[in-house]
């Protein structure tokens, strides 16, 4: 039995220069961090003769090109595995339309399973490198490249995107000042369904079209620096000042990024002591993220309560096996 598990990530500043119509001509970056939620693989040697898959759905097959699951089956035909295998996927929170990464974090921690299985010894960066190839080429998925390096390497990072070549760079803060940072970011399940595709697909559009957008995620981009100084700095006031700035670029984006429901959490938010937020990933649904005032979480999480409050930690060990047959 071999169990891998991937962390979830929040992306806090540059999100959409990392799509390939805007890291293609201009340089991209990102600014995100891994959180201690996670997506579990499980792999073990099948009995019987067949590959068995266990996910919201449940497959058996003979051969890898049968799967269904495009993730599963590119992934298991790109590695060359088409052994007797049974594979299931857990997840700490919903896995799918939330805005933390969960497809690229599942796809990670199916690489390094089965790699484990394989005796294949990879990077993280090599992973990374993988995990984009099988959901942007392979499975032709409009995203970009960001989620997949944030949930194989952890921690806080500065990612870079110029064509096909990324650049990380890690964010060194000691153990006070990881902290406070996780202490001071408040992260609530605002619920709803998104089509995150349909979302990206018009952002693509839009960025290689539309002038005005290109210029919007330029600044966006240049915010990244700014963020990684206030975050070293720990001026988390700061922070919150430029996520509000952010996020009211991101919708001015894409009409389909926020809504009435969201717009509406905003203001309630911004009314009992937030200084910033933003709503995760792609946009529509899922996650939102606040920055309060000091003085003010029990405020904000009471104007919010109707809201399920998740909180989580900044974790920094990545993709990784967490059990393998024969360990002690």
């Amino acid at each position: 039995m071999i169990i891998s598990r991937a962390p979830l990530r929040i992306s806090l500043f540059g999100g959409g220069s990392d799509l390939p119509s805007y890291s293609n001509i201009a340089k991209g970056a990102v600014l995100n961090f891994s959180i201690n939620k996670y997506v579990y693989i499980a792999l073990h040697q099948n009995f019987l003769e067949n590959i068995q898959l266990k996910y919201s759905q449940s497959e058996n097959v003979k051969e890898a090109s049968e799967i269904k699951h495009p993730i599963f089956r590119e992934t298991l035909l790109m590695l060359g595995l088409n052994d007797s295998v049974e594979i299931g996927s857990f997840a700490d929170v919903p896995a799918s339309g939330t805005g933390l990464g969960s497809s690229s974090a599942f796809t990670v921690a199916l690489i390094r399973a089965i790699h484990e299985y394989q005796g294949i010894v990879s990077t993280k960066a090599e992973i990374a490198t993988m995990a984009c190839e099988i959901e942007i080429n392979r499975c032709k998925d409009p995203i970009g490249r960001q989620d997949q390096w944030a949930s194989a390497l952890g921690g806080i990072n500065k990612i870079e995107f110029i064509k096909d070549k990324v650049e990380f760079h890690p964010i060194k803060l000691n153990v006070l000042q990881a902290e406070s940072l996780s202490k001071r970011l408040y992260l609530f399940h605002v619920g709803g369904t998104r089509d995150s595709h349909k979302i990206l697909k018009q952002q693509g559009v839009s960025i290689r079209e539309n002038a005005s957008t290109f210029k919007t995620l330029t600044r966006m981009v240049e915010l990244v620096e700014v963020a990684k100084t206030s975050i070293e700095e720990s001026d988390y006031d700061h922070l919150g000042e430029l996520l509000d700035e952010t996020w009211k670029l991101k919708k001015s984006i894409n009409k389909g990024i926020s809504g009435n429901q969201i717009d509406e959490i905003y203001e309630i938010a911004k009314k009992n002591g937030a200084i910033g937020g933003k709503l995760l990933g792609a946009g529509g649904a899922g996650f939102m993220l606040f920055i309060p005032k000091s003085d003010s979480e029990e405020r904000l999480l009471k104007a919010l309560q109707n809201f399920r409050h998740v909180p989580f930690k900044i974790e920094n060990n990545g993709v990784e096996i967490v059990f393998s047959k024969g360990d002690d």
